[in-house]
């Protein structure tokens, strides 16, 4: 298929490859002319050159480009018509309109193999072709998308693929159990038995390939691996109505049911059809089963994730469905789930509020009723079943019994429970009803993260953004002064996340605990900017311009970001070349230059002659 669509000139280039010439002995390049295999393109440009053959030819062949576009996958197309002249007509039409483009249909198959006679032998299948010569009464299984198709019988069943080494390691079984295709989900109640299984054994913190030793689960992987022998004995028939029903005068509706356990929920749909008759016949459509979260819920949560799985499967189905549905139904064992659905999602706390929400908004026209848990089939999704109960006759495959009644019998107590529920979730719940009164207090003057930045200017920088509006800011930088004020405002943070004690003592004019570490340098607080500074025999030092020494040095700790960040700074104006002592005298000093906005600012209480205090 891919070789039948060529390349644009100017895109053959893309697809270069070389290739060893033995002959001339070198290397010859070559590039593709048409979509090779393996190319990440390759599928969707063929996909769109099969489409684009059959819409330009729609008037010719009206009945190929929907069949193109709906009921083709790649390279293989599955299509169902009400009568053998229907498909007769479509067979021939698809090929010959496919043909004139170069695509050459080839290995029909069909239930009604009278549909295929004006088919040429070569493009038939060979399997069906030598079952007919031979007269054979079973056939081989046509493969149909990953499953296999009986077209005898007109069923389809899975592939035995049993595993050669049963030896149970976490690997071997994400293996097996993802080789067990089942796009329907009908035999979700037997796979659901393998996901408990790979779920203890992660939950067992085992390596990838490391020998499971339990005896539980070794029993259990064997017991489940003994069964995939039989699965292809599990079928299902491809048509949702026997042939005898009239499709164009059969009443559908749709029934989906939904179900949780502790470990599994899950959910599964059926299509109930009354034909013309009044008789009943019900088929399977859709199963999905889903792995609870290794973090415990609850169980009315649970069944919200359940009832969350059918709302989408309802609207896959139904989208899916070419057939009209007259109503449908969803189904659920849990009344709390039933009566969430009914209240507002904005009663109820993030995670129940979210999924209620998406349940209403996909079921909005759709109604929801109670079912008993006996009579649940998503119960068995929850509890796993062999594969000899999955069969023919059992309420997995067929649906629940009690759907053949008419709809008047069905779970006669569903009314009155669903009454109770509407009743409760609509009873204002007055006393539960508080108003809440508080008052923020602000704990931090500076509201940043001081480790996050690299360096004092960007600090600086940042909280006077935060601080000042556009209009307060002179071109969008700092003035000096609004500097001098955003660095005081950080070294007082700083002494209050150090020194809490200490600035509530000064503050209130008591006297410093005995075990304060800033006993030793006779603190003081400026009344001017509310800064702990140092004090002791530096009072009699005057302020004079010609000292270049401040005479009062803030008190920071040595282990603070806002210190550490000081320091940094110090060190990189001075070329990273000055040692412990020159850095320190650097911070004391009034700045100028490029460091004329912190010529006022206090620096580091720390005497490099001696021990470190703070």
């Amino acid at each position: 298929m891919f070789h039948q669509v060529r390349l644009l000139p100017e895109e053959r280039r893309m697809f270069r490859f070389l290739w060893k010439d033995d002959q001339l002995d070198k290397w010859v390049v070559f590039e593709w002319m048409v979509l090779p295999f393996g190319a990440a393109c390759s599928p969707c440009c063929a996909a769109f050159a099969l489409q684009k053959a059959a819409t330009d030819r729609v008037e010719q062949y009206p009945q190929v480009q929907y069949t193109v576009e709906k009921e083709t996958y790649v390279d293989n197309q599955l299509a169902s018509r009400d009568s053998e002249q229907e498909a007769a007509e479509l067979v021939l039409g698809t090929r010959k309109c496919l043909q004139e483009v170069g695509f050459q249909m080839v290995k029909y198959a069909s239930s009604h193999p009278k549909t295929l006679e004006g088919l040429p032998v070569e493009a038939c299948s060979t399997r069906q072709v030598q079952s007919l010569s031979l007269g054979l009464q079973e056939g081989d299984p046509e493969p149909a998308l990953g499953l296999c198709w009986d077209w005898k019988s007109d069923e389809l069943h899975h592939p035995a693929k049993v595993p050669d080494n049963q030896v149970l390691t976490k690997r071997i079984a994400l293996r097996v159990l993802a080789s067990q295709f089942e796009p329907l989900g009908d035999i979700a109640p037997f796979t659901a038995r393998a996901k408990l299984l790979v779920r203890d054994l992660w939950l067992e913190k085992l390596d990838w390939d490391e020998r499971v030793t339990d005896t539980g689960l070794t029993q259990r992987w064997e017991e489940w691996c003994t069964e995939l022998e039989h699965i292809p004995q599990m079928r299902l028939p491809r048509c949702y109505t026997p042939p005898s029903v009239d499709t164009a005068t059969a009443k559908r509706s749709l029934h989906i049911f939904c179900d949780a356990s502790e470990k599994l929920y899950g959910a599964v749909a059926y299509l109930r059809t009354v034909d013309s008759q009044g008789e009943v016949h019900l088929s399977f459509v859709l199963a999905k089963c889903r792995v609870a979260p290794k973090r415990l819920l609850s169980m009315p949560r649970q069944e919200l994730m359940a009832a969350l799985l059918g709302a989408q499967i309802c609207q896959v189905v139904l989208e899916a469905l070419t057939v009209e549905i007259q109503y449908t139904l969803m189904w659920s064992d849990s009344t709390t789930v039933l009566s969430w659905i009914q209240s507002e999602s904005c009663r109820f706390k993030v995670f129940v509020g979210t999924r209620i929400a998406e349940i209403q908004t996909l079921t909005d026209d759709i109604e929801w009723r109670y079912v008993r848990s006996e009579d649940n089939p998503a119960d068995d999704i929850t509890r796993g079943l062999p594969v000899c109960k999955l069969g023919e006759g059992s309420r997995w495959t067929e649906g629940p019994k009690w759907l053949l009644d008419p709809q008047e019998e069905w779970q006669k107590d569903s009314a009155s429970v669903l009454a109770q529920t509407r009743v409760s979730s609509s009873v204002e719940q007055n006393e539960i009803r508080s108003v809440f009164c508080g008052l923020t207090v602000p704990t931090s003057e500076v509201d940043v993260d001081f480790k996050a930045f690299p360096s004092w200017g960007e600090l600086v920088s940042a909280v006077g953004q935060q601080r000042y509006t556009d209009d307060q800011l002179l071109e969008g930088t700092l003035t000096p002064d609004q500097r001098r004020e955003i660095e005081i405002l950080l070294l007082r943070q700083a002494q209050k996340d150090t020194f809490k004690e200490e600035v509530t003592a000064l503050s209130s004019n008591r006297e410093l605990s005995r075990n304060s570490r800033l006993l030793e340098l006779a603190p003081e607080l400026d009344p001017a900017d509310k800064l702990i500074r140092v004090g002791g025999r530096l009072r009699r030092v005057a302020k004079n311009d010609s000292i270049s020494i401040e005479p009062h040095p803030v008190v920071l700790d040595q282990h603070h970001p806002v210190t550490k960040l000081l320091i940094k700074d110090a060190d990189a104006y001075l070329s990273h070349q000055a040692g412990t002592e020159q850095v320190f005298a650097h911070l004391r000093r009034r700045g100028q230059g490029n460091l004329a906005c912190l010529s006022r600012m206090p620096s580091l209480a720390r005497n490099t002659q001696g021990p470190t205090y703070g």
